[in-house]
């Protein structure tokens, strides 16, 4: 049988969008030029490139090596690919080791016109998962964005149990 695609719907600063969001979404990789900083054309390019076969556009994940870049990066990237959007909705990796460090980046992400954030887990070993809990609740509550949940344990060394998984979905405003 084939894979149904994801399907949902999303609250954007705008509006909530007429049609349900269907399709790929893709995570970008941040291009650097030989000084250390965004290259935007290279951004441009990227997001040309894979605009016709996409449904939004994830920067500042995992591909994008979100979590080590510097602050100036971490906004060029962001506000790079929402320039170049035209139309897509920018959901923005925001991964970091902290619930403070996620809220201070989704802020800023939020600032730059983000329509959605994409979260994970704190980092680290031995994180309970009323920890991972309190983690999306505060978020959810102090930044006011949409979020979409990501579920990895690579970076983060945590993984989201389903009975948790259904708590942080029942906070509302969870759109993936």
């Amino acid at each position: 049988d084939p894979i149904n695609p994801v399907v949902f719907e999303i609250k954007v600063k705008k509006n909530i969008l007429k049609d349900k969001l269907n399709g790929i979404i893709p995570p970008l990789v941040t291009p650097v030029n030989k000084k250390g900083g965004v290259c935007e054309e290279s951004v441009k390019n990227l997001i040309n490139f894979v605009r016709p076969f996409s449904a939004a556009l994830m920067p500042t994940l995992s591909s994008g090596e979100g979590w080590v870049l510097s602050e100036k990066q971490f906004t060029d990237m962001i506000k790079y690919t929402i320039k170049y959007a035209n139309g897509l909705p920018v959901f923005a990796g925001v991964e970091y080791k902290t619930t403070k460090e996620v809220i201070e980046k989704a802020l800023i992400a939020k600032n730059l016109g983000a329509d959605a954030i994409v979260i994970t887990t704190p980092f680290g070993k031995n994180i309970t998962q009323k920890e991972i809990f309190e983690h999306f609740k505060n978020i959810k509550d102090e930044v006011d964005l949409p979020i979409f949940i990501y579920n990895e344990k690579a970076i983060s060394g945590n993984d989201i149990s389903f009975t948790t998984m259904k708590k942080i979905c029942a906070l509302g405003n969870i759109i993936g």
